[in-house]
């Protein structure tokens, strides 16, 4: 244990609670269980978080150690949209921490979208905070578009 990489693993630590938290949301539940189990798989997810750029890194080791700190895009929405489905759905209790979360998220996304021509994106972070001056895939933006949609739809939600 503790070698082991996990690639591409913020898409695994931050899309399952996701990915939970949705179909959670879809079938009307707050099964205690399958909450709980969301909210450790959050919780392991920003043990991946890079508090000093606030961005969710590419890799860690089974020890949840940072093995490649760049950070994708991606992963950072994944990270946001987990944040705010959990402050809605979460335990009532936890859910001021996943609306800080949230806004952490969606601070750290917003660092990827200040670009000198509106409506591109950058696509990776290196370890020092300066973002890959590349073409970006066009992928991001379902990404992009899912996270944003999942922020109106929180800001409908709390304004209720």
């Amino acid at each position: 244990m503790g070698t082991r990489a996990w690639d591409q693993g913020p898409h695994r630590r931050t899309g399952a609670p996701v990915r939970v938290g949705l179909a959670l949301r879809a079938l009307g539940r707050r099964d205690a269980d399958d909450l709980a189990i969301a909210e450790r798989l959050f919780e392991i997810g920003v043990s991946g978080v890079d508090r000093e750029r606030n961005v969710a890194v590419d890799e860690l080791n089974d020890d949840f150690a940072v093995t490649r700190p760049t950070a994708r895009l991606w992963p950072q929405t994944e990270r946001l949209k987990a944040a705010l489905i959990l402050a809605q759905t979460g335990v009532l209790s936890k859910r001021a921490v996943y609306w800080r979360e949230a806004a952490d998220a969606a601070a750290g996304l917003r660092k990827y979208l200040e670009t000198s021509i509106p409506g591109l994106w950058f696509d990776k972070m290196q370890p020092d905070g300066t973002l890959v001056d590349e073409p970006a895939p066009a992928s991001s933006l379902y990404h992009i578009a899912c996270a944003i949609s999942e922020l109106r739809e929180a800001a409908g939600q709390s304004a209720a």
